[in-house]
């Protein structure tokens, strides 16, 4: 029998639901408000244990808690270190996988390292938008001045004679398959920090000179513009518009570099630049 509508209104929820509400609400405890201090700490600690997507978002509330102080600058370059370097390492196995798969030939494994690959690319391109998104945001503080990140990227392990054995077309099962993509993002992250370090050997007191980051940005942002070419994303307009903002990257660097008088740099600025003019038809 299907009872009125008043009726079912005036029941309510059952008790049952009611007490498991409140058993959650007394479980769940009060909010913890954390420090932009904190949030550094605990985005360093989550990047030691790998957990790089859960890390940007720390810095990313590190960011919008204290912007233009020092731990908010510090906060936004790693920040850049992180998506930049998750990219780098997304793009570089799916090129591996692309070649695996065109030497694969006929076997039976040869379309699923195509799709490998393009998954790749997709991660490329998710994390290449979001890495214009984190140079657009603020104000670009990360190059108002020298900045220590303080922290050492995690250990890396070698796992190029694991690629190069997808390179030659083979496929790797899920376990290994796993450890090595691990083992290529903390590479990616390791090469990230080093290409805005300006090569320099990496310590926690290592100093990243703004010219030498606005460099590194624009060499970042030229290769990750090859992920849209004909061989991979096939994606002329992102082409174009990553090697615009390089241009923009390395011009911002040469005026960087001038100011502070430091010719190294300036040189590098204006060889990329020539690289994005060129490829710019300009």
């Amino acid at each position: 029998m299907k009872l009125p509508n008043e009726i079912v209104l005036r029941c309510g929820p059952p008790a049952g639901i009611l007490c498991l509400a409140a058993l959650l609400a007394a479980c769940s405890g009060p909010i913890v408000s954390r420090s932009p201090e904190a949030l550094y700490a605990r985005a360093q600690e989550q990047i030691a244990n790998g957990r790089y997507l859960p890390a940007v978002d720390s810095l990313s509330r590190a960011i919008k808690e204290a912007p233009d102080t020092p731990i908010g600058r510090r906060a936004q370059l790693l920040r850049l270190v992180l998506l930049g370097g998750m990219a780098r390492a997304y793009q570089d196995m799916a090129e591996i996988y692309l070649e695996g798969h065109q030497r694969a030939g006929e076997a039976p494994h040869a379309i699923r390292m195509r799709s490998m690959a393009l998954d790749h690319f997709g991660q490329v391109r998710g994390l290449g938008t979001d890495f214009l998104e984190a140079l657009d945001s603020g104000e670009q503080e990360y190059l108002a001045d020298p900045l220590r990140l303080g922290f050492d990227p995690p250990p890396v392990e070698d796992g190029s004679a694991t690629f190069d054995r997808v390179r030659e077309g083979n496929w790797l099962e899920e376990e290994e398959r796993e450890r090595a993509q691990r083992e290529r993002l903390a590479q990616g992250l390791a090469d990230m920090v080093k290409l805005l370090a300006g090569n320099r050997p990496l310590t926690p007191e290592l100093e990243f000179e703004p010219a030498a980051v606005a460099v590194g940005i624009a060499r970042h942002l030229l290769q990750l513009g090859a992920a849209f070419g004909p061989e991979a994303l096939d994606d002329p307009r992102m082409v174009r518009l990553f090697h615009q903002r390089a241009l923009g990257a390395a011009t911002q660097a040469k005026q960087l570099a001038q100011e502070a008088r430091n010719f190294l740099w300036q040189e590098q600025a204006e060889e990329v630049e020539r690289r994005c003019r060129k490829a710019l038809g300009q």
